[in-house]
């Protein structure tokens, strides 16, 4: 996750003979600490920590579960009281989520973004 603060410059490459999927989300959150340095986080979290379940992946850098460190375990920081999720929901499975209750309910919002397989191009991108 990269938190631009005051402004960043971004480039991108993958590397080496292995394929690359990923799903790159630019999402603007309200800041909730004021404008910071840029930062970058790295986070790992394995297809069993994500299975049929939601995974807690970016929160706010004031949370207790919350490392501020560059590579770290846990949820990426974000300085703002947005919480994001990843999950790999298996055919015939639901899964239920509650807001926080810090929040006012007309300040509740969701946002689902859903990445599918079925109909995957293994060819070359055009």
């Amino acid at each position: 996750m990269t938190s631009t603060g005051t402004g960043i410059s971004h480039s991108e490459k993958a590397h080496g003979p292995q394929e690359v999927h990923f799903c790159q989300i630019w999402a603007s959150a309200r800041p909730g600490e004021g404008r910071g340095k840029p930062a970058y986080f790295t986070r790992h979290f394995s297809d069993a920590d994500k299975r049929n379940k939601l995974r807690l992946i970016v929160a706010p850098s004031n949370s207790s579960d919350v490392s501020l460190a560059r590579e770290a375990d846990g949820p990426a920081p974000i300085r703002s009281q947005l919480r994001a999720y990843a999950s790999l929901v298996d055919p015939g499975v639901s899964i239920a989520h509650a807001f926080h209750p810090s929040r006012s309910p007309d300040l509740r919002k969701a946002y689902i973004h859903i990445v599918q397989r079925s109909g995957y191009n293994t060819g070359k991108a055009i």
